[in-house]
């Protein structure tokens, strides 16, 4: 009887074993056999250009408990009139968005937020508002809250497309498997492989979305879920400046100069090309000292803040990010956060110094007497 017993004990121990290897063989076969082996192939900028989070990291996040009622929250903006809620918020983003859309995203946000219950619930009711605002502009930038291109479970525009879209680290292109294309998906657009696998992983304790991403492409509370993960999680950013055709060094200055400028004898990897390098997410920072200037540079600070880039803080991605967070907490009778936003920053981004000032942030100029800190 002993011998059976001890029999079964090794034959399921082996089928563990073989269950695990076969997965081991099926991540090999679909991202290669260096998945994650290398962290400098990983560039941590904006989440479209390899975002790889470093885990979830509970221990800094105070929380009032229960996660926040996103419904009963927005109900009591404005209550009596026509517009209200998240669609009132939302105006200088989209003005044609019903307070029924609204409502219906913040009943989809309450419930994602039942697996993030840190999210904008502090027990601080100005820094959550913060949270709030800065999560809503940062969204508008990224999707406009457009229900034509299926928000919240937005694709990226373009995609599909095997060639431009696929976001495989491995460097497969979809045409392995068409039903494998890692590309922009929900409010905060997630992208990449390993994004998609450490969320699955996060949320379910398997790979389902990294084998089935397009689970993302319409269930709306996981498009919304997806991004209080991307939100929440904490991730190591900065870095040399992604890979743009007017800087062609990156790869050159990541192999001889790892640790930055510095140390670096190699005259093209300047300090211009160079991000502070540390462990964050946007709720820290918002929550934080950095404000919503460190937001936007963990968001988008390797575009906004590189040389090399087109986009530059004056053209548009900054100053409306920073225009619609004001507007937000406008439109919501809160405080906009003075210590942090004169002049409007983008933290630790050279090319931002003396860019932006209040005097841009709304139109009129001097809204919130928005002058005195010109």
């Amino acid at each position: 009887m002993k011998k059976i017993a001890l029999l079964s004990v090794c034959a399921f121990i082996l089928l563990i074993s073989f269950a695990n290897c076969a997965s081991i063989f099926r991540n090999y076969q679909l991202f290669g056999k260096n998945k994650f082996a290398n962290p400098h192939d990983h560039q941590l900028f904006h989440n479209h250009s390899q975002h790889r989070p470093e885990g979830y990291d509970k221990s800094y996040i105070k929380t009032n408990g229960k996660s926040r009622d996103f419904t009963a929250w927005m109900n009591a903006i404005n209550p009596e009139g026509s517009l209200n809620g998240i669609a009132l918020l939302i105006q200088s983003i989209n003005p044609v968005i019903s307070t029924a859309v609204g409502n219906k995203w913040a009943a989809e946000i309450t419930e994602a937020a039942k697996s993030f219950p840190e999210f904008c619930n502090s027990g601080n009711e100005e820094k959550d508002k913060q949270e709030f605002a800065a999560f809503l502009s940062i969204i508008g930038a990224e999707t406009s809250f457009d229900s034509s291109n299926g928000f919240p479970c937005t694709k990226e525009n373009g995609c599909p497309n095997c060639q431009a879209c696929s976001y495989n680290t491995a460097g497969q292109l979809c045409d392995v498997d068409p039903n494998l294309q890692y590309y922009g998906r929900g409010p905060l657009q997630l992208s990449w492989n390993y994004n998609y696998a450490d969320f699955s992983q996060q949320l379910y304790g398997d790979d389902r979305l990294l084998l089935n991403p397009t689970k993302l492409n319409d269930d709306t509370t996981l498009c919304w879920t997806s991004a209080l993960w991307f939100w929440m999680a904490e991730h190591q950013y900065g870095g040399w400046c992604v890979p743009q055709a007017a800087w062609p060094f990156h790869d050159k200055c990541e192999e001889e100069c790892p640790l930055g400028p510095s140390s670096c004898s190699n005259s093209v990897c300047s300090k211009e090309h160079w991000l502070p390098v540390g462990r964050n997410s946007p709720h820290r920072a918002i929550i934080g000292e950095g404000g919503m200037g460190e937001v936007i540079n963990l968001i988008n600070g390797g575009y906004d803040c590189c040389p090399s880039s087109g986009y530059f803080p004056l053209y548009g991605h900054t100053l409306y990010r920073v225009q619609w967070f004001a507007a937000i907490l406008q439109a919501w009778d809160a405080e906009l956060p003075w210590s942090k936003l004169d002049p409007v920053p983008i933290k630790n981004c050279p090319l931002a110094e003396n860019h932006i000032n209040c005097s841009q942030l709304l139109n009129p100029a001097c809204t919130w007497n928005c002058c005195r800190a010109v």
